[in-house]
Order: C-alpha cells, then structure tokens, then sequence
C-alpha cells in the first residue's frame, strides 16, 4: 500500500482535483498540501506503533488500522479538499504503521532462514504498488474512463482489507505475542 498510496496523488491529473474537489487556491500549493500530508502521516503512524506493539497484539493492530484506512478513503472520496487532504493524513498514518510494524511482523514469524527473503518481499511490495498504480493510469487514460480518477483514488480501501483477509486466514499470532 506504501507505494500504491505514494503513486496514486501523482497518477489523477491536478486539473480534474482542482475541479472534483472545489479547489479554489492557488493549483501549486493544493498538490504539495495532498502530496506532502501523506508522509507527515507516516512518521506519525511510526511513532505511534511502538507503544501500540507493547499494548496489543500484532495483528490487533493490522486490523485497527484497516478499519482506519477505510475511514481514510471514505475521507478521501468526499469532494471537498479539507475531507481529502484529512483522508491522505490518514493514510499516511495506516501507511506509517504498516511500514513500521511490518518488518517486525516478518521476522518474528518467518523462519530464520527465510528472514532476509521475507524482507525483500516488503520491500518488493512497495515497487509493485507504484507499478499498480502507474498500470492503473495508463489503463484509465487509454479507455477514457471518466471516474478512473475515483477508482484509482479508492484502490487502497480495496488492497487493505484484503491484506487483513490474506492475514487472518493465513497469518498468526508471534512467538512474542505467545509469551
């Protein structure tokens, strides 16, 4: 979701936000605002997740904050910047989390052996997002599909509840958290 959420804001021309959105200041200053809140919310949601790890499970916390990266995209898809610009804030917070927790996940249930490889694959993650997200551009420019910036907004309320589902069918509890 890191860098499918990173690549979407860039992948919807600032044109059709501007319009979409009611965004009557100046074009510049609202793409850095929707651009640069995201990762203000990461270290936020970074910070947040080492007292959150200490007092809930793992996966409790995979699944709070699902719950608020759908807020994020409900956020997100109501038309007035201030919703918008909350919703990216909030995403970066999931994303911060994510990103954090992530690795410390990985290694606590992967076998030794296998820690690296699983590593590379959350990296990995990141670069698939942003192929996603650029494929999903170029699908909607070439079809002309007038909602594609929605959907392409929206994709992230999709890709995090599935990563929960993938998670409470297939993962489990840490070693840690057993103790």
């Amino acid at each position: 979701m890191f860098g499918y959420s990173l690549k979407e804001i860039t992948s919807v021309p600032m044109s059709v936000i501007m319009k979409e959105y009611h965004i009557t200041f100046d074009k510049f200053m609202a793409q850095s605002i929707l651009i640069g809140i995201l990762p203000i919310g990461s270290i936020l949601g970074a910070i947040v997740t080492g007292p959150l790890i200490k007092r809930y499970k793992r996966l409790t916390g995979i699944y709070i904050f699902t719950v608020l990266n759908i807020i994020a995209i409900v956020l997100v898809n109501i038309t007035t910047f201030y919703t918008f610009a909350a919703g990216r804030f909030l995403e970066g917070i999931g994303i911060g989390y994510y990103s954090a927790i992530a690795p410390v996940y990985l290694r606590e249930i992967a076998p030794k052996e296998m820690r690296r490889l699983l590593g590379l694959f959350f990296s990995l993650g990141k670069i698939v997002g942003v192929l996603i997200a650029i494929a999903l551009e170029l699908i909607f420019q070439a079809v002309q599909l007038q909602i594609g910036w929605r959907i392409i907004l929206s994709m992230t309320a999709f890709f995090s509840p599935l990563q929960a589902l993938l998670i409470f069918l297939f993962g489990s509890e840490t070693p840690t958290e057993m103790l």
